[in-house]
């Protein structure tokens, strides 16, 4: 039986992963970014086969609203708010292996409870370009700050993206702090912000003129432009990852020279095997062979992956924020060092922990999914309290783990979550749960870490 896994949040029981950034920095993400996937899998939504029991649909990538979908405006955008957006561009001029980079970092459209702005380079993004000038197999980018760089540099553009770049809904700001009531103002600095990439696109030296100029054709001495786009804190699924394309088409920016960074590796990886080009199947085999030999086995690569649709022209590569933010606080945590030095967990010769996941991968499933909670937030909170209701987290059903939610310590928190609910759930239903909790899946329940609160809980 196939398991299927599900997360709750993006920095659920993350740490076993903390080193694959030590030995990959730099030039993987630059010079190996995937192509995007051909079809809209199955695994990219949960790694398994959709489950039929009970009826219900684990996880989803609703269709929304499309009132609440940004696209640009085909009458085009506010040229003040674009020439704003251009003077916000931070620039560094980087080298890798002898290539010389001309860096330019737009500014995150971000706001407050009353106001949005251009704030300056995410925190996304910043966390990238730390890593990668930070020495792995090879030496890391060398990069300083420059306000021009050499004609022949290849321009690389550097942004970071956010779910309500797509789907403005007046929740998906809140999340941010940004007021709900800003939903307009925002979409008119996101139309702003990727009218700009994609004139920078087109033209990175003169790409911020009110008036764009003829593209012009790279050559040897004027390389094409790239961007990234920094997803890396979060998931992103097949219909997304179309949406994205979508989004950016309409603002004039090119997807196929746009990587965007994700690690959703279900949406990511099956295509490589598929692609025309060595350089991107070497890459794939070479570094993801034992999640490439479970996609096969399972039917995610193949003729029954395939499902006919044509390829998406947005170009996909794998970054996860919260891995870097991990092994950076290795580096300052003494329980976390212990923890990689107990499970070898970046022994590159003995690997025990690669193998008992590979072969926990080989054995039958013992539950249908697999459900990584994540840190204890009150939305993550509700969803948990359907599940329970539902009977989807009994043993036999799910592998689960969670935090301790703020209404497992609140009784009047308790009942509103539960009243949140539709129908409300009864308050013996969320009682039920938080006796469960907190729930920890540990490669050894003995082992108590703490990485940034994920989990409150103790060695009892």
């Amino acid at each position: 039986m196939p398991i299927h896994l599900l997360m709750l949040g993006s920095s659920a029981d993350r740490f076993w992963s903390a080193c694959y950034l030590r030995s990959r920095r730099a030039g993987v993400v630059l010079a190996r970014a995937p192509r995007a996937p051909h079809t809209a899998r199955a695994a990219s939504v949960a790694l398994g086969r959709p489950s039929p029991q009970r009826g219900h649909t684990l996880v989803t990538e609703s269709c929304e609203n499309t009132s609440h979908m940004f696209t640009c405006p085909s009458a085009g955008c506010n040229e003040s708010l674009i020439e704003e957006a251009a003077r916000r561009i931070s620039r560094r001029v980087c080298r890798l292996d002898g290539i010389v980079f001309d860096v330019q970092i737009l500014a995150e459209p971000k706001g407050t409870a009353s106001s949005t702005h251009f704030a300056g380079m995410g925190e996304q993004t910043r966390s990238w370009l730390a890593a990668a000038q930070r020495p792995g197999p090879s030496r890391g980018m060398s990069c300083s700050q420059a306000a021009t760089a050499p004609a022949d540099a290849v321009p690389l553009l550097l942004a970071d993206f956010r779910t309500f770049h797509i789907r403005t809904l007046p929740g998906a700001l809140a999340s941010h702090g940004i007021g709900t009531q800003l939903v307009p103002e925002m979409r008119q600095r996101l139309c702003a912000h990727y009218t700009l990439l994609g004139r920078l696109l087109e033209n990175p030296h003169d790409g911020a003129t009110s008036a764009p100029l003829p593209r012009q054709p790279p050559t040897p001495r004027r390389p094409a432009a790239v961007a990234i786009i920094n997803y890396g804190g979060e998931w992103a699924g097949a219909t997304f990852v179309r949406l994205t394309e979508s989004m950016l088409r309409s603002c004039g920016a090119n997807p196929a020279r746009t990587v965007l960074l994700h690690y959703n590796l279900g949406s990511i990886l099956p295509d490589e095997l598929r692609q025309e080009q060595s350089a991107p199947k070497e890459y794939a085999e070479r570094l993801w062979s034992p999640m490439l030999r479970w996609f096969e086995e399972n039917g995610f690569v193949g003729p029954r992956a395939d499902g006919g649709a044509s390829p998406p022209r947005l170009r996909q590569s794998y970054w996860n924020w919260y891995i870097e933010t991990t092994a950076t606080e290795v580096a300052a945590d003494a329980a976390a060092r212990k923890h990689v030095q107990a499970y070898a967990v970046c022994n590159h010769s003995t690997k025990p922990l690669r193998t008992r996941l590979e072969a926990s991968l080989r054995r039958p499933a013992d539950a249908s999914y697999l459900l990584l909670g994540g840190r204890p937030s009150q939305q993550r909170g509700l969803a948990m309290l359907e599940l329970s209701r539902r009977g989807l987290l009994q043993p036999g059903t799910a592998r689960w783990s969670g935090g301790r939610f703020p209404f497992c310590v609140d009784v009047a928190k308790r009942r509103a979550a539960c009243n949140a609910l539709q129908p409300p759930a009864s308050v013996a239903v969320a009682e039920a749960l938080c006796a469960q909790l907190p729930k920890v899946l540990d490669v050894d329940p003995g082992v108590c870490t703490r990485f940034g609160g994920p989990h409150d809980h103790n060695p009892a």
